[in-house]
C-alpha cells in the first residue's frame, strides 16, 4: 500500500487504477479456397481461435482481398480456377510483400507442388488433409511467434 504525502492510505475512491489492458492484436488471415465446405470449415475454425478472416474462392478474390482490406496472412490453396495458389503467390510477393504466405494442398503429387510453393515465398505449407491446429501454427510461424 502506498500513501500519500501526509501519510493517508488513499480511499477507495482515490486508489490508482490499473492501465487498461491494450486491446489485443489480432491477426488478418485472408483464406483463398476453391471448396466452399472446405473454405467455410476453415474460416469458422480459425475466427473460434481468434483469427478475422476473409474468405476468398480463388486467386482473384484473395488478392482483391488483400488490396481492399489488408492482410498479416495469406492462406491458399494450390490448385483453384481464376488464379491459381502458386500465381497467387508470386502476385502477393510483388504487390504486397508484408504479406506472409502458408500454402496447402490436397492435390495428387502434393510434394513437389508445397516444394514449389516455398519457392514462391510461403512460409509454411500443409499437405491436405490436416488438423487445424497444424493451420493454426503454421499461420503463427508465418507471423513469426
Amino acid at each position: 500500500m502506498f500513501h500519500d504525502a501526509h501519510g493517508r492510505a488513499p480511499s477507495l475512491l482515490e486508489a490508482p487504477r490499473a492501465a487498461p489492458a491494450e486491446p489485443a492484436w489480432t491477426p488478418r488471415v485472408v483464406l483463398a479456397e476453391d471448396d466452399a465446405t472446405c473454405r467455410g470449415s476453415l474460416v469458422r475454425a480459425l475466427a473460434r481461435r481468434g483469427f478475422h478472416v476473409v474468405p476468398a474462392a480463388n486467386g482473384r478474390e484473395a488478392l482483391q482481398s488483400i488490396r481492399d482490406w489488408g492482410a498479416d496472412v495469406l492462406v491458399t490453396d494450390l490448385l483453384m480456377p481464376s488464379m491459381d495458389g502458386a500465381e497467387l503467390l508470386l502476385r502477393v510477393a510483388e504487390q504486397a510483400p508484408w504479406v506472409r504466405c502458408v500454402a496447402m494442398t490436397g492435390a495428387s503429387e502434393a510434394e513437389p507442388r508445397l516444394i514449389s510453393a516455398r519457392e514462391f515465398g510461403a512460409v509454411a505449407t500443409l499437405d491436405k488433409p490436416f488438423e487445424i491446429e497444424r493451420l493454426e501454427a503454421a499461420i503463427w510461424q508465418a507471423l513469426g511467434r
